[in-house]
């Protein structure tokens, strides 16, 4: 079912706006830090705990301690292969804290609350029944650039339950927390400095991971049991454009754009394209109907790319340096400071449609993991789109 778009309910919330040192639970006032890594380099250590309501949440407490371990090594293995990434050095250094375990009555760095929220949480962030997953920032220490939260992850039975009628039924038992792990990767995403793409999610291989949709994606009930079963990651701070993956997905439920119909040579009248890639190549498909089932597509025409890649760095997180701060020298020269980089690559072609009628030089941008890719060409003697 890997070509079905659905109509998200995506009112899911990451760190994005805060009032200094405060609650960041989203709204967008009022930027500044609220972008900003809850740690950097200058933190050696950072305590979690992981607290389940086992009459709401259930998957043993084993389990969800194991997940989070595996989701918070790969944001460890991703930073760690993005320092090499960065040619003009990486000022800002990610991840690179020992994180231990500590029982949650001690008090911890980040609270793991699964199934559960407080009183106050619950009027801090809203009606929990909207939400998959959160991430909530609730103080930041300005002079030393470090903060401390907790993230919520939805109950699967109780008042608490989200009120989707698309999520799967007792998603977290499903493969042992394979679900959980892969919705903590997106959470603490947030915790380290990453935000929300505005894409949709791609795969069920991970693609889109910082999908503003990706929580509830991952728990459709067409497909949660695969995704929980096949746990692949792929690399964040390089281009995935190393297998077979789908560039762009469109299917409305209306008529396609008719410039996209008409450049890749597609009845104006069928409802769905997708793009896919692999090395050395770019194969369009498209469907008549809106089912997204994958056997009602038709191959419309291919691009073979000759192999020469441009390259493209952009850093990933920006750190906003209060004046207070004490980590980085010279914060009035540099109000921002950068972080780790990630990688566009772009690689030439011609597409030409099945029935030999149309044939179009292409520019394609490989997907990076947290957006989709594009297609650039000229159609008409113009750069489309």
């Amino acid at each position: 079912m890997r070509r079905l778009l659905l109509s998200f309910w995506t009112m899911l919330m990451g760190a994005n706006a805060a009032l200094a040192g405060g609650w960041v639970i989203g709204g967008g006032e009022v930027l500044q830090d609220a972008y900003n890594p809850w740690f950097i380099q200058n933190t050696s250590d950072v305590s979690y705990c992981v607290q389940i309501d086992p009459n709401a949440f259930h998957l043993p407490q084993n389990l969800a301690e194991m997940r989070v371990r595996q989701a918070l090594d790969y944001w460890k293995d991703e930073f760690s292969r993005s320092v090499s990434m960065n040619v003009n050095g990486m000022p800002v250094q990610v991840a690179t804290q020992s994180f231990h375990l500590v029982n949650c009555l001690a008090g911890a760095d980040i609270t793991f609350q699964l199934g559960w929220l407080t009183d106050s949480q619950k009027t801090q962030i809203g009606d929990p029944t909207h939400f998959v997953a959160t991430t909530v920032r609730t103080y930041y220490d300005r002079v030393n650039l470090k903060g401390k939260g907790f993230i919520y992850v939805a109950a699967d039975s109780g008042p608490l339950k989200p009120s989707s009628n698309q999520i799967a039924a007792m998603p977290w038992n499903l493969a042992d927390g394979g679900l959980l792990y892969r919705v903590l990767v997106h959470e603490l995403g947030h915790v380290f400095g990453l935000v929300d793409s505005a894409s949709l999610p791609n795969s069920l291989q991970g693609t889109g991971m910082m999908s503003g949709a990706y929580p509830e994606y991952m728990l459709n009930k067409q497909w949660a049991a695969r995704g929980a079963e096949d746990l692949r990651m792929p690399n964040y701070f390089k281009s995935n454009a190393d297998g077979l993956m789908s560039i762009m997905v469109s299917c409305s439920g209306g008529q396609l754009q008719a410039t996209k119909a008409a450049f890749y040579g597609i009845n104006p009248t069928w409802k769905c394209l997708t793009i896919d890639y692999q090395p050395g190549k770019m194969t369009v498909l498209a469907a008549a109907d809106d089912d997204g089932e994958t056997n009602t597509y038709q191959m419309v025409g291919t691009a073979i790319l000759d192999g020469a890649k441009s390259f493209r760095l952009e850093n990933s997180i920006l750190v906003w340096l209060p004046p207070e701060q004490i980590v980085f020298p010279n914060p009035e020269q540099n109000i921002y400071t950068w972080g780790p980089m990630i990688v566009y690559e772009t690689v030439k072609g011609i597409y030409r449609s099945v029935d030999g009628k149309i044939t179009r030089p292409v520019l394609v941008t490989m997907p990076l993991n947290e957006t989709r890719g594009s297609v650039i060409g000229v159609m008409d003697g113009q750069l489309w789109p």
